[in-house]
């Protein structure tokens, strides 16, 4: 990586002269590109975008596509790192550095990527979906790797901005938020798992890479608001509290839920937010149909 800075990358990992290679990328991207277009929302011009990048490592000009208009934009920190053929966690990491403090990327092309591996390894993992091992959601891209892009993504866990080196825009990596909890509630109603699921966010060693969140893509913040009101918190703390670690056994929900009830046990909130922990684990919240998503 020292003889190259982006976007000039080393592109001697598309082996673009083995037509083995080549059949095998174009066989994976025949069956990745409906799932880009849907999961990740790209029109066409984007599509054809990271169908280069993935097939040949061609980048597209970035100072020209500044003004792209597209929401989703194109060749974005996700699609740029997943789409790498390789897995080498040094390189992509130098990559991945190189992308975020490069002034021809927009912060949009930066935050859609980090938004991305977020969602899928929370939202997209918590949801239900039909039992089986095959792929049963239709959006589903990543095959075991939320937890392993996630970290390369985020960066240093130990700085909160992004980029990390500064910049004319920064914004937190870690937003304070309870929101996580809903979403981890309604994974603990699913009446059945997913191997999706087992790929959950959720579950990763909150202290891991020297990391100052609780865990990651829930920044339960000592401070904030709870956004959706109390019945909704409620309801999660509640499942939290009363799932059945014994009777589940080793599974993602387990793990997630040992974790968290750590967190709230020791970590400091807002004084309503402990008191509604307090009042859960003592007994005193009654929730309407509890195990219903």
């Amino acid at each position: 990586m020292t003889d190259y800075s982006f976007p000039n990358i080393d592109t001697s990992y598309w082996k673009i002269k083995d037509k083995a290679w080549m059949a095998a990328r174009q066989q994976s991207w025949d069956e990745i590109e409906e799932r880009i277009a849907r999961g990740r929302l790209k029109p066409k011009k984007a599509l054809n975008i990271i169908k280069r990048y993935y097939l040949k490592g061609i980048l597209p000009d970035f100072e020209k596509l500044k003004d792209y208009q597209s929401d989703e934009r194109h060749l974005d920190l996700l699609c740029f790192i997943w789409c790498h053929p390789s897995r080498d966690v040094d390189l992509l990491r130098a990559l991945r550095d190189q992308y975020v403090h490069s002034p021809l990327l927009k912060m949009e092309d930066i935050w859609y990527g980090i938004g991305g591996i977020i969602s899928e390894g929370t939202l997209t993992a918590s949801a239900e979906y039909k039992t089986g091992k095959a792929d049963t959601s239709g959006w589903r891209m990543y095959t075991g790797e939320n937890e392993f892009l996630f970290d390369i993504l985020i960066g240093d866990l130990t700085i909160a901005n992004l980029p990390e080196q500064g910049g004319t825009w920064t914004f937190n990596k870690f937003r304070g938020s309870f929101d996580g909890l809903i979403t981890i509630g309604k994974l603990l109603c699913n009446k059945r798992l997913n191997y999706i699921n087992e790929d959950s966010l959720y579950q990763s060693d909150p202290q891991r890479a020297g990391s100052t969140t609780p865990l990651p893509c829930c920044s339960l913040g000592r401070r904030g608001d709870l956004d959706w009101g109390k019945r909704v918190y409620y309801k999660a703390l509640y499942r939290l509290h009363n799932f059945d670690v014994e009777k589940e056994g080793d599974t993602c929900r387990s793990r997630i839920v040992t974790k968290f009830r750590k967190v709230l046990d020791e970590r400091e909130f807002i004084p309503e937010f402990e008191q509604m922990w307090v009042d859960v684990k003592a007994g005193k919240v009654e929730v309407e149909n509890p195990w219903e998503r």
